[in-house]
């Protein structure tokens, strides 16, 4: 599944901070304008700057307030996660001690996103640009984004996923930064962000594949698939967040029976979400080992996930065409 939206410069100031992201895991920056900014680790002072359209090695401004502060969307949060067993498998995995499996998984996600990202980047990234008198919408091909990896959602359920921050910004011919020019990426049931979905879930497979992960599909024509050994009753125990969401769904088309579904699933979305707290992660985990363990044995699961050759993926995207 793949989601966007727009972050307020509140939002994304403190969006992280509420999860302890930054002392949890630190994240990462991607994107072709990381070595034309030269960043190299990501801070949280780096980040707050960027957010602002400033350059954190030399403080200069890089998208003017003109271009760049009005609209007040300083980054775009695009969001990857991979099909439910496969988290389940993660969390089975770290739960055990199986780093080398649980790398394995984060790793074929990981490559995914980099290779979905760099796709975006490529062939979505348009800027405004004004030439003779008329403004037109330009294909730039380069971004700086800040990676952020999780493992589990607002209720605690295993959800591997990855927020990449898309700044505000891209570099133009001209060798000036302007803002995004977003609007094809942010209609209403934008066709192009379900092809993304798509591409990323295309991606994902290749790399389990490679991995030697064994799979079943469950709707080849849109490329969603499960891992093969954990089956729809396990899936189900660790979906309360897809539960909550479609009853809330059939509440509210009673109330607005002309809206979308598309429309009652994004209002029931914000209305079922639950606030974000501090968490003992490892007793998350034990938990969640539990109910994973009123299904099937732990043990057993992991013997039939993990791959026989013993393979290891690089840290690279795949070339696409």
């Amino acid at each position: 599944m793949t989601t966007v939206r727009k972050l307020s410069l509140a939002q994304a100031s403190t969006y992280y901070s509420k999860d302890n992201y930054y002392t949890q895991q630190q994240g990462e920056y991607f994107g072709k304008l990381k070595s034309e900014l030269v960043l190299n680790d990501l801070t949280h002072e780096s980040f707050i700057q960027l957010l602002n359209g400033i350059n954190p090695s030399t403080g200069e401004s890089l998208v003017s307030s003109k271009e760049g502060k009005e609209a007040n969307v300083p980054a775009f949060d695009f969001t990857f996660s991979p099909s439910k067993s496969i988290s389940i498998a993660y969390e089975a995995a770290l739960a055990k001690g199986d780093v080398s499996l649980a790398e394995l998984i984060q790793q074929a996600h990981d490559n995914a996103v980099n290779t979905s990202l760099s796709h975006i980047e490529q062939e979505e990234i348009k800027a405004r640009v004004q030439k003779n008198g008329k403004r037109r919408s330009v294909n730039t091909g380069n971004l700086i984004i800040a990676k952020f990896q999780h493992d589990i959602n607002r209720n605690l359920n295993p959800q591997l996923h990855t927020h990449s921050v898309i700044f505000n910004l891209t570099k133009c011919e001209d060798g000036k930064y302007r803002a995004l020019d977003m609007a094809h990426l942010l209609q209403k049931n934008s066709p192009i962000i379900k092809s993304l979905g798509q591409y990323y879930r295309e991606s994902l497979k290749e790399e389990l594949h490679k991995a030697g992960f064994e799979l079943r599909d469950v709707d080849r024509w849109q490329s969603f698939f499960e891992l093969k050994h954990i089956d729809n009753n396990l899936i189900q125990a660790f979906s309360s967040r897809s539960k909550a969401i479609k009853a809330k769904v059939d509440e509210l088309k009673k109330e607005f029976p002309d809206l979308s579904n598309s429309q009652l699933s994004l209002r029931a979305f914000f209305n079922t979400r639950v606030s974000k707290k501090e968490v003992d992660r490892d007793e998350v985990r034990i938990k969640n080992a539990e109910l994973i363990s009123q299904h099937i044995d732990i043990d057993k699961l992991l013997s039939a996930l993990k791959p026989q050759d013993k393979p290891t993926l690089q840290k690279e995207p795949i070339q696409k065409n």
